[in-house]
């Protein structure tokens, strides 16, 4: 059968950095921000050729840090540099 557990990550996602900047968004976030700015299909496709761990965390992450191995990864990939990563995250924030 199943049970609870109370052992879970409490981390509030309005964790932000000394600069402000949020250090993780929900993927409905992070999805709506990489739209608006015209990403998002791209990132997609990229992250399809992907090794299946990356994928699985894209699909099925509840929320996306910044400090994730899949944002340097990607960031690296499409040239993004962290002041945009930055501005990305921020944008997310507000949605």
């Amino acid at each position: 059968g199943w049970s609870i557990v109370a052992d879970i990550d409490t981390t509030p996602l309005e964790t932000v950095d000394a600069n402000g900047i949020p250090q993780a968004v929900t993927a409905r976030q992070a999805r709506h921000a990489l739209s608006a700015a015209g990403l998002l299909d791209n990132i997609d496709a990229a992250l399809a050729t992907m090794p299946r761990d990356a994928q699985i965390e894209w699909q099925y992450a509840h929320e996306i840090r910044r400090d994730s191995p899949l944002i340097s990864a990607v960031a690296s990939g499409f040239g993004l540099d962290k002041s945009t990563i930055d501005a990305l995250f921020t944008q997310a924030s507000k949605l």
